[in-house]
């Protein structure tokens, strides 16, 4: 009997199609639910959810891709005082980086996704940011002294 598993079981994954023995399916697998009877009207409906599946997966690539841009195409700026060393007057973190990112540029991005050590030197630096499914941007961050 051909099934479409409904939820991952070690016979199959979900959305496959597979051949198992009558009595399996019968008796394990449908009444479980871990799989439905591969009708042709079952069939059709697994296409067209697959591509469904698939069209909301492209605009969220091309989401995080526009996302990704935007944020490779952002400076930001943070005025910071100088000790009689030479160094900054307390460190920046990444909480303050975020939100600082967000008032100059109206983009909103999680401090945790950060790859930014807290800094204490002034100069211009790379800012790596994780977006999720492989996407990492990198933004300008420019620290700077106070006028």
């Amino acid at each position: 009997m051909k099934v479409i598993f409904i939820k991952d079981h070690k016979s199959g994954k979900v959305s496959e199609i597979k051949s198992v023995s009558d009595g399996f399916a019968k008796n394990f697998l449908l009444p479980k639910k871990f799989a439905i009877q591969a009708t042709e009207e079952n069939i059709e409906n697994l296409k067209v959810k697959l591509e469904k599946e698939k069209e909301v997966e492209n605009i969220r690539l091309s989401k995080l891709t526009k996302e990704k841009e935007d944020i490779e195409n952002s400076i930001v700026v943070i005025n910071r005082t100088r000790t009689p060393k030479g160094l900054l007057q307390g460190k920046i973190t990444k909480a303050q980086l975020a939100e600082e990112f967000y008032l100059q540029t109206s983009i909103k991005i999680d401090p945790k996704k950060l790859d930014f050590k807290t800094g204490n030197t002034f100069g211009t630096f790379k800012v790596p940011l994780s977006l999720g499914s492989g996407f990492i941007a990198e933004f300008t961050l420019f620290v700077r002294e106070n006028d």
